[in-house]
């Protein structure tokens, strides 16, 4: 829970911010800089930082503003007025939120505390287009009474049930292929289907919140022609052509559905219609078949394993709470292990003290050279919770309830897999 502080005591916080040289955190899209106040006025404040590359930010781009106070955490919105070498001077706000909810307070700078973990099988290299979700095959709940074995059976049902819609399909496997067009390069990004219910239409289906984990919608498209330096205009447009298109085509409906395998998007499976709409019942089904032919490809050893080897890190922390921690790293091939939702085993090095724990990446992104990972602490029993409480806060810290804190992720608002 965020609550406005009053005028007279945002003066006060201000004030001693600068006094104490307390760590500040701007960000942006992208981008996050590491600074100390060094004098401000009542419409601007000074900023101060080793960080600050200029040509990474803009006048008049819209920032956020993290401090801590009294172990709390602060924040407020603000604009970029100027930037020089290493000063930037933002625009003052008088509102300012302090955010109750977090009890522990992230731990910046810290000193003789780093994460260590391995990633295990690294030079697992498959021939297939990289995506950003990680799936891990596994039997589906709903199977169909066919051998694995017999995968041409298995796809000559699913055809069947199809034909019986008029609806034509095609199974692209993309071994020792590149990404060609805009609809495989956003469903590989995305790990989801993209369904295009009508040609006639300039925009993609606003999908229902039960179905968007599942199914691009407009938003999700624009948010990658963005990342991908496109103007939101031109990212519309972009899309209205892509759907132009089909229509010239012929077609009435489409529907791609991605065929994933760990971190790889190995094809994808195309229905389209020339006179009607396929209906969201038939992607579906399209969805489902998607995880069968999966696992059955699986286990007729379709994804060959190259060879493997581990790679072990061993990282200082930027900030630390007692229920998660962010770090950031240079190496090219992290990120491609550290995907959305993984779950890793690390060490905790405190001191002379190592402590086991297993964690999972929460948030990612990347700003200049650096990639950035935020982890959130799993399965942490008492004894580890309140030892790492101790060393992080002070033996003399009230110590709350480990369950209500483990169900909080700790973490600045940062882009998801901008990579």
């Amino acid at each position: 829970m965020s609550i406005k502080i009053k005028r007279i005591e945002k003066e006060f916080i201000i004030k001693s911010i600068l006094q104490s040289q307390e760590p500040i955190v701007i960000k942006a899209k992208q981008k996050i800089c590491n600074g100390f106040i060094s004098k401000y006025n009542d419409r601007e404040i000074y900023i101060q930082s080793t960080e600050l590359q200029p040509d990474k930010w803009s006048l008049g781009e819209k920032i956020s503003v993290f401090f801590s106070f009294l172990n709390i955490t602060h924040t407020f919105d603000s604009s970029v007025l100027k930037i020089e070498n290493q000063k930037m001077v933002i625009a003052q706000n008088d509102d300012i939120f302090k955010d109750l909810k977090r009890q522990f307070t992230r731990l910046h700078g810290v000193k003789d505390i780093e994460v260590q973990f391995k990633i295990k099988n690294r030079n697992i290299t498959l021939s297939f287009p990289r995506t950003n979700q990680h799936v891990m095959i596994s039997k589906p709940d709903q199977w169909p009474d066919i051998s694995t074995k017999n995968i041409k059976e298995l796809i000559e049902g699913f055809r069947k049930k199809l034909h019986k819609e008029g609806i034509e399909n095609k199974i692209n496997m993309l071994r020792n292929r590149k990404l060609e067009n805009l609809e495989e390069k956003l469903i590989a990004w995305s790990g989801k289907s993209l369904w295009i219910p009508k040609t006639n239409v300039s925009h993609l289906p606003y999908i229902s919140h039960s179905s968007e984990k599942l199914y691009l919608n407009q938003e999700d498209a624009i948010e990658y022609l963005i990342k991908n330096s496109s103007l939101p205009k031109e990212a519309e447009h972009t899309i209205q052509n892509m759907i132009k298109t089909k229509q010239e085509y012929g077609l009435a409906s489409l529907a791609y559905t991605p065929l994933l395998f760990r971190d790889y998007m190995t094809g994808y499976i195309l229905l389209h219609h020339y006179t009607k709409e396929i209906e969201l019942n038939i992607l579906d089904y399209t969805v489902n078949f998607s995880k069968i032919l999966c696992y059955a490809l699986q286990e007729n050893n379709y994804f060959k394993i190259g060879q493997k080897e581990n790679a072990e890190y061993k990282i200082p922390l930027i900030d630390i709470s007692a229920t998660g921690l962010l770090f950031a790293h240079d190496s090219q091939d992290l990120p491609k292990d550290l995907l959305l939702n993984r779950s890793i085993d690390i060490i905790l090095k405190l001191n002379q003290t190592k402590l086991e724990l297993k964690a999972k990446v929460v948030r990612k992104f990347k700003s200049n050279t650096k990639f950035y990972f935020a982890l959130h602490f799993q399965e942490l029993d008492n004894r580890k919770f309140i030892f790492l409480h101790k060393v992080l806060y002070g033996p003399d810290a009230e110590i709350p309830s480990i369950k209500k804190q483990l169900e909080e992720i700790d973490f600045p608002d940062m882009e998801n897999d901008v990579f």
